[in-house]
């Protein structure tokens, strides 16, 4: 794959839409402080440039320069589910308990959702043809199963494993969320590429 001048855009909007989510964020919560706003020039250097290494590596493993794109899509999706839920609890001031937070985080989820369907189907993978309805209906089961999985590892890591190396529970909780994101995102990768992205050409394995 060939670093083009579109991908780094592509990046650069990605990590625009990145910094967007975080400030929404620190906006909600009460944490925003103004040296905040460089993030919003920061993070779409950084989303650029983390493309550009994974390019050159993937000059020998062309499998690390799309799984690059994934990643900065990856990304883009989070501040997109956190972003949402924290703005929809902004302007209608509800917290985080009650049957509105479920809506709000179920919007945010279909938000994410439907934002990392949309850049992968077109750039990542660069899937054309017709089927976009039921491309988007397996990405929409895929997605839910592999959710499922995130909470079911996260959850058996802290129910069944005693905090090791003396962590507190909250840190062991968040090194487990960490962990079983890192799998899923793998999960995730390989899920898109075989399955739902599919391309004739494609080899079991294209390194």
């Amino acid at each position: 794959m060939i670093l083009k001048k579109s991908d780094l855009i592509i990046a650069s909007i990605l990590g625009f839409i990145v910094s967007l989510g975080f400030l929404l964020f620190l906006k909600n919560t009460g944490h925003f402080i103004n040296i905040a706003w460089f993030a919003l020039l920061v993070v779409p250097i950084a989303a650029v440039l983390a493309l550009s290494i994974a390019y050159k590596i993937g000059e020998k493993w062309q499998v690390v320069a799309q799984f690059g794109r994934f990643a900065v899509v990856g990304f883009s999706n989070f501040a997109i589910d956190i972003g949402i839920l924290n703005i929809l609890q902004w302007i209608t001031s509800i917290g985080i308990r009650g049957r509105w937070y479920i809506v709000f985080k179920f919007l945010s989820f279909l938000g994410a959702v439907m934002n990392s369907f949309l850049w992968n189907r077109a750039w990542t993978f660069e899937k054309k043809g017709n089927g976009e309805a039921q491309a988007f209906a397996k990405f929409f089961i895929i997605t839910g199963i592999n959710t499922i999985i995130d909470v079911v590892i996260a959850a058996s890591l802290t129910s069944y494993i005693v905090p090791p190396f003396g962590l507190s529970g909250k840190m062991w909780s968040t090194i487990a969320a960490a962990i079983a994101a890192a799998f899923v995102m793998m999960l995730n990768f390989l899920s898109y590429k075989f399955i739902v992205f599919k391309k004739e050409d494609d080899p079991v394995v294209k390194l």
